[in-house]
């Protein structure tokens, strides 16, 4: 197996916190390494999230990984009378169903950190992560979180098996990690359910050793009655689709079905020459090229029906599931109440409004009503304390603008690791007109709506103003059929 050092990295600023996210990329290559990937190949970009947190007060690692744009050489088994052999071929030229059954396993990487440790400024650490049950090209795979001990969560640089004392894993993870590098620290390719699909869906194999029993006819029935069809037989098997196939790409399983059919068509009549064609006394060669028709045919339905790839079935790597994290919150109702709870010790933390929303992991709390002094308040809370952090004061009303009523309503929120946004929505409203009767009333209002994007500081990134008229349900009291 290749291993090749990354080449590109997008991580994380050295910020302390409950949990740490870090982005990677690459491009790399892994080598076959057992009988049935010998000689093959992958090169691959790929991505991985790696995610460290706390547990109570235990460290949580969690990697995940994808891998994508593949090219290369695979394996793929070949039927023979002395056992199987596993030719290469062109993961390109494979069709679009086999390509995307090629895996990679046992995925693990090496993260370089740099650190503060013991009053120096900067030192490597490295951490070793398993990416869990790997998906098909493209997609994520199933990590499964690990909670090391700390005495077991970070290697001194560039070492094996000597890992750093628990104090100082406990003053690195506190003083923050920048990531500097990462690496394969192990990888395999995994042919398992590339060559059991094309075993079991592909008459591909099947049309290569009838081959061998065509040979044997077409020489059997020369010898016994010299019927000479070598180079004469139109429906001779050939070569000619495999070596097509090395060029432009192989032939989807519907086309070798197809072919291996009308084969087995013609072997049939080949093995069941009219009684009056066979002339002499030499019935011998005729005869076991016959039998060994017979017993290729029932070696091939045996073999192909009860093969079995090389290596692990991916499907029995266990898959696994979001970490939990101690102070990852959640806002719950529970029962008539509304609480803010810790997702990882579902422990309940204090309770709170509805109308209370969450901010990268801190509380928010605002007010639709305009106050007396013509201003509407948001504000960020400490989750543990309720303690005020952050408290603005926006103006719900317009110079020279007349309006009936104003608001103010949070239209959206996007939390991220670089930074929350939420979007902060005033709304004037001038009433217009009524129209219709009973359930069908309507009031119309022209609305004039202060679009505020904020930061997770409440600072404003951008404003901008949308007007346009609306109507709202406003039904009336009715007396008979109105």
């Amino acid at each position: 197996m290749a291993l090749t050092v990354l080449l590109t990295l997008l991580f994380a600023s050295p910020v302390y916190s409950q949990t740490m996210e870090f982005d990677l990329a690459g491009r790399d290559r892994v080598e076959g390494g057992v009988s049935s990937t010998k000689r093959a190949f992958l090169d691959f970009d790929w991505e991985a999230d790696l995610r460290l947190g706390l547990l109570l007060r235990e460290p949580v690692v969690s990697l995940r990984f994808k891998y994508d744009n593949l090219d290369g050489q695979v394996t793929l088994p070949e039927l023979t009378e002395r056992g199987r052999s596993y030719p290469t071929m062109r993961y390109a030229l494979l069709t679009q169903d086999l390509q995307k059954e090629v895996r990679l396993t046992g995925v693990k990487l090496r993260m370089t950190f740099a650190t503060k440790i013991g009053g120096r400024n900067y030192q490597l650490v490295d951490l070793i992560a398993d990416v869990g049950a790997t998906s098909n090209p493209g997609g994520w795979s199933f990590n499964v979180p690990g909670s090391p001990d700390w005495d077991e969560l970070f290697l001194e640089h560039g070492r094996e098996n000597v890992f750093v004392p628990e104090e100082t894993a406990k003053e690195a993870w506190k003083n923050g990690l920048t990531l500097t590098g990462v690496e394969f620290e192990d990888a395999e390719l995994n042919f398992y359910v590339l060559h059991e699909k094309y075993m079991r869906g592909y008459d591909r194999e099947t049309y290569r050793e009838l081959g061998v029993a065509y040979e044997r006819l077409i020489e059997g029935l020369n010898r016994s009655y010299g019927i000479d069809l070598k180079n004469r037989d139109p429906k001779a098997w050939t070569r000619a689709w495999f070596d097509a196939e090395n060029k432009g790409g192989m032939d989807d399983r519907e086309v070798w079905w197809k072919r291996v059919k009308e084969f087995r068509q013609h072997l049939s009549k080949l093995a069941n020459l009219p009684e009056k064609l066979r002339t002499g006394d030499n019935h011998g060669p005729y005869a076991q090229a016959v039998e060994d028709l017979e017993r290729i045919h029932s070696s091939l339905s045996y073999t192909t029906f009860n093969y079995e790839s090389d290596g692990v079935d991916p499907a029995s790597i266990p898959a696994g599931a979001e970490p939990k994290f101690d102070g990852v919150y959640e806002i719950r109702k529970l029962g008539n109440d509304y609480w803010v709870v810790d997702a990882g010790t579902e422990e309940k933390i204090h309770e709170v409004y509805e109308e209370d929303f969450l901010l990268n992991n801190r509380l928010a709390n605002r007010s639709s009503s305009c106050r007396n002094n013509g201003t509407v308040p948001l504000e960020i809370l400490d989750l543990e304390t309720s303690d005020s952090i952050i408290l603005k004061e926006f103006p719900c009303t317009v110079e020279k603008q007349e309006a009936d009523s104003s608001y103010a309503r949070l239209s959206q929120v996007t939390n991220a690791s670089d930074g929350a946004v939420l979007e902060f929505q005033i709304v004037y409203a001038k009433y217009l007109r009524t129209t219709g009767r009973c359930w069908g009333t309507k009031d119309h209002y022209f609305d004039s709506i202060r679009v505020l994007r904020l930061d997770e500081n409440l600072n404003v990134i951008s404003e901008a103003t949308r007007k346009g008229e609306r109507a709202a349900s406003a039904g009336q009291i009715c007396f008979g059929r109105g």
